[in-house]
């Protein structure tokens, strides 16, 4: 492929073509195609932007965000999207050409704040545009190896042992195929006593098609006298399972079951997974779990430009207007 500057062309593709060209590769569950049209099928005043970059010979890279009232922004209950490349053998000089494609092709708009996936290891093109960049985590364990009870047990710490033993002791079973309507009630509790906001419309259709399409699950850990106590809605994609909501009952000392649901259902994967992602890691509590049974970290980085409001943006064209005037 030729190195030589603005090789690369950048344009807006449709769903369709998004979905055969995505469908062909390996890619997180964000980008997945029916991941995507749930969130953005869920979202009033909201589309997807796509772009494809290309050059006369092949396709390239793809890039992904949601468009909002100005705003280029990561879709809801995705950890990152942006640019996916379709081309594994790109130069480093190549990928940055891609950037400033993409760059040029973006909508007009007056904010830019996209968590990038952690396949781009390297900003420098946006840097060099005028763009601002925050690391971030994600934490992910690998569990093809993890086939027994002893296997898991020698990657916690002694104190998540004897937890373990005591759940067992108080009569608490692993469960699955949890109803929705008695799952979500405990999901919405800990989004509020963790104080981050979830859109209940969206988790439901979320969960509901993943359960319909044979994508999702919900487990769970039940006391003895069969009230659920703590519930997980994981997704299976490709080599990863991803933890995407969960919620406790504090009072059936929920809190204290995560390493035991978690032990009952990475045993019960076998080697069909490799890997267990512990999205949403930036939050302590998940992060310490993820630490606790040797989780290594994956960043990936937040690009931003801009302001989130479009009046300072209006405010500085009229404050230009009377300079210049």
């Amino acid at each position: 492929m030729a190195k030589d500057r603005h090789t690369f062309n950048c344009k807006a593709i449709d769903f369709k073509t998004y979905t055969t060209l995505i469908n062909e590769t390996e890619h997180s569950l964000y980008f997945a195609p029916w991941w995507l049209e749930t969130i953005n099928k869920s979202k009033k005043n909201a589309s997807l932007l796509l772009l494809l970059v290309a050059t006369p010979q092949e396709n390239v890279a793809l890039f992904v965000a949601i468009l909002e009232a100005g705003q280029i922004i990561t879709a809801d209950y995705c950890q990152h999207l942006g640019i996916h490349y379709l081309n594994a053998d790109l130069s480093l000089l190549q990928k940055q050409e891609i950037c400033l494609s993409i760059h040029n092709a973006l909508p007009k708009h007056h904010f830019f704040h996209l968590n990038f996936s952690p396949q781009i290891s390297d900003w420098l093109a946006w840097y060099w545009l005028g763009y601002k960049q925050t690391t971030r985590y994600n934490y992910i364990l690998p569990i093809s190896k993890i086939n027994s009870t002893e296997d898991f047990i020698a990657l916690i710490s002694k104190n998540s042992r004897k937890r373990i033993k005591r759940n067992i002791r108080d009569g608490f079973a692993y469960v699955k195929g949890i109803d929705v309507d008695e799952a979500l009630p405990l999901i919405f509790k800990n989004a509020d006593d963790k104080a981050y906001k979830l859109n209940q419309d969206i988790v439901k259709v979320l969960i509901k098609t993943a359960l319909k399409n044979k994508k999702g699950e919900l487990i769970g850990i039940r006391n003895k006298d069969g009230l659920l106590a703590k519930v997980s809605f994981l997704v299976r994609h490709q080599d990863r399972v991803y933890n995407i909501f969960s919620g406790n009952s504090r009072t059936l000392g929920g809190q204290q079951l995560k390493m035991f649901l978690l032990m009952n259902y990475i045993i019960e994967l076998g080697d069909e997974i490799k890997f267990f992602d512990f999205e949403g890691s930036m939050l302590e509590s998940i992060a310490k779990i993820a630490q606790a049974m040797g989780g290594s970290q994956e960043p990936y980085f937040c690009i931003e430009k801009g302001s989130r409001y479009a009046f300072p943006i209006l405010w500085q064209k009229v404050l230009n207007r009377l300079k210049n005037s």
